[in-house]
């Protein structure tokens, strides 16, 4: 049985003296899945809200102040629709990929990564076009960077989203790591 409401209700300080003591006890003899859970997605969550990972989209300056404070960022810019392979050093913390699809016109676009090894397409609705230059840029944590590279090659294609679903630029995208320092 879940102990959620119990902690709940103890985060909020219903509960008296006698009963939160017990829940203390409680969860440290046996502690519970749901709380488990919940606690290391607050924790992941906090991360990805602090890194700029949450949201489908970074900044430049959200990159810029990254860099301001000490984190390894790398940036891997795709370049004109094509095939690239992006070199991405092992000590980055984040990795950004830049994508110029060159429509300031737009607010958002859908993003198909299509993992050709593995015959899988993962798409990433409303992502949010730069409006300075047009480009679409993308940030993870390196260790997510690693496990994409690991399942090989992808097209990825940017979608409008009009009726058509018209193809804005179409990638044919690896990664390599590079022994450089970040």
């Amino acid at each position: 049985m879940s102990r959620l409401k119990e902690l709940d209700a103890y985060l909020a300080g219903e509960l008296d003296d006698a009963a939160a003591d017990a829940l203390e006890e409680a969860m440290f003899d046996a502690p519970d899945d749901d709380i488990a859970f919940v606690d290391l997605l607050a924790t992941n969550g906090t991360k990805l809200v602090r890194d700029y990972a949450f949201d489908m989209a970074i900044t430049r300056a959200q990159i810029d102040l990254l860099i301001a404070q000490g984190r390894r960022v790398t940036i891997s810019e795709a370049g004109p629709p094509g095939k690239y392979t992006f070199f991405t050093r092992r000590d980055a913390e984040l990795v950004v990929t830049r994508l110029p699809i060159n429509r300031p016109d737009l607010d958002y676009v859908d993003v198909e990564v299509y993992v050709v090894a593995h015959d899988v397409t993962k798409v990433m609705r409303d992502v949010a076009v730069n409006k300075t230059d047009g480009s679409l840029m993308g940030i993870c944590e390196r260790p997510l960077f690693e496990l994409a590279m690991m399942a090989g090659p992808t097209i990825t294609k940017v979608r409008q989203k009009d009726a058509a679903r018209t193809v804005i630029g179409e990638w044919h995208l690896d990664g390599k790591f590079a022994d450089a320092p970040a």
